[in-house]
């Protein structure tokens, strides 16, 4: 006897559960395919994030992160705040097109130009994603195809320079 979601009720634990390609299991939660097998997991982002280069960051993050073998529930997590700062960034770029990087404030007579807040705003997304970016190890700097040691080609000798 099955249940509704094709497997025995004493399995179930209120996951859905999708027999993909090659009858891997797939076992979803939300929205998000958690995978089991090595297939490709179908990961959207959450639904309230609807601007095209937030789902695109989106997509990029999840693709790094599979390459990486470093795909979890909680790296999707940091994945979906990564595209909801993406899209409060351009949310706030937008808003400094259309009033640019001064605004005029006027107090009764008084009349100055001070900077628009949307600017510190896009400067502290970019370093709070670049945190999410470190602690998620997709920077430049903890790539670790390029951390390994490499040795020499000739032994020890080292290149022309040296042995000159």
């Amino acid at each position: 006897m099955r249940n509704a979601n094709g497997c025995p009720p004493a399995l179930n634990f209120g996951l859905k559960i999708d027999l993909g390609p090659a009858w891997a299991i797939r076992f979803r939660r939300g929205t998000n395919f958690i995978y089991e097998g090595g297939v490709q997991m179908d990961l959207k982002p959450k639904k309230e994030i609807k601007h095209r280069a937030a789902k695109k960051m989106f997509e990029i993050v999840v693709r790094e992160l599979e390459l990486d073998d470093n795909l979890s529930d909680r790296t999707v997590m940091i994945a979906d705040n990564m595209a909801l700062l993406e899209q409060m960034k351009q949310q706030h770029i937008e808003d400094i097109r259309i009033r640019g990087v001064v605004e005029l404030f006027k107090n009764g007579t008084q009349e100055i130009y001070r900077q628009n807040k949307s600017v510190d705003a896009v400067i502290k997304i970019i370093e709070h994603q670049r945190k999410l970016q470190a602690e998620l190890k997709l920077t430049p700097a903890s790539d670790r195809k390029v951390s390994g040691v490499v040795e020499p080609e000739g032994g020890e000798s080292g290149d022309a320079f040296t042995t000159f």
